[in-house]
């Protein structure tokens, strides 16, 4: 059945919460209230997999506040941003951080491909000036899949995988 963005946020509104559980691991990320216009902060329990709160910004001080009126959370796992860092150390400094597994294989797809930019043509590809792309399939797209600087989107040889 099709509901739009709206729709969806009106219904988990309605819904009345549960009795918190103690949360002792938590994952923060940046998520759309209005894409290009407003965003929030969600956080979230990592042992139950369920929105613990939606903060109305993503400002540092904010999420700080939240994390340091929950002094029972164990580790926190962020994403890459110097705010979510912050946050995490001032509101949570008993707290180890690590990196989401998302932004972890982001990082990975971006050293494959910085290695594929210097190292490609010498690697055994028959041809120089190859193209490849990584999409990534774990995170809905909001943009297309990066390509290498010719721009197609794959290898110039059929043998050659997409990453």
């Amino acid at each position: 059945m099709p509901a739009s963005g709206d729709t969806l946020l009106r219904l988990v509104r309605r819904i009345e919460p549960e009795e918190p559980a103690v949360v002792r691991a938590v994952g923060i990320d940046d998520w759309a209230w209005r894409k290009g216009h407003r965003y929030g902060t969600i956080v979230v329990d990592l042992e139950r997999h369920k929105v613990v709160d939606l903060l109305p910004d993503r400002e540092a001080d904010t999420v700080a506040q939240w994390l340091a009126e929950h002094p029972e959370i164990e580790v926190v796992s962020r994403d890459r941003g110097a705010a979510y860092a912050d946050a995490a150390q001032r509101g949570a400094p008993q707290a180890p951080q690590a990196a989401d597994r998302w932004h972890l294989l982001e990082n990975l797809g971006q050293a494959v491909r910085a290695a594929l930019d210097r190292h490609g043509p010498t690697i055994g590809h028959p041809k120089s000036g190859f193209t490849w792309s990584v999409c990534s399939t774990s995170r809905p797209r909001s943009r297309p899949c990066t390509t290498s600087p010719s721009g197609s989107g794959a290898w110039s040889g059929s043998t050659a995988p997409t990453i």
